[in-house]
This record gives structure tokens, sequence and C-alpha cells, in this order.
């Protein structure tokens, strides 16, 4: 796999890194908007759904699982 492929991903990926950083700092403010910022992301790449389960790839079916996973996660 290339990074052309997961380059939809990448955006999602930068913004659980931040947010799950800014949860160890007293920014709780910007947390709460990063971390709705970074669901919507979520939500608009379609990793919620598992509507890809027959034409995407193993590999890009476990990293939207593990995604939308951390997204819930890190709104706990």
């Amino acid at each position: 796999y290339t990074l052309h492929t997961l380059f939809p991903y990448t955006t999602l990926f930068r913004s659980l890194l931040v947010t799950q950083y800014l949860q160890g700092t007293q920014r709780s403010a910007q947390t709460w908007e990063l971390q709705r910022y970074t669901v919507q992301i979520a939500f608009q790449l379609g990793v919620h759904s598992s509507a890809c389960s027959v034409e995407c790839s193993p590999l890009e079916r476990e990293i939207r699982k593990r995604s939308w996973f951390m997204c819930y996660v890190l709104d706990k």
C-alpha cells in the first residue's frame, strides 16, 4: 500500500493524535473543539459505516475500524 491509498485518512490521524495530546493538558476547551472537528472528519470519511466492507482492502477496513474506535474512546 502506498501513502496515496491512505491519504484521505491523514487529516483524521493528525487530528486524533493532537486531540489525544490535548487531553493530557489543561486546555479542555480546545480539546472538545478539536474532538468535535475530528468526529466531523470521521463522519465525512464514512469511517463509522461498514459500507465499504466489500470494496475496501483489509488494511483500509482495519484503519477505518480503529480510527472510529479512537473517536469513540476520546469522546469518553
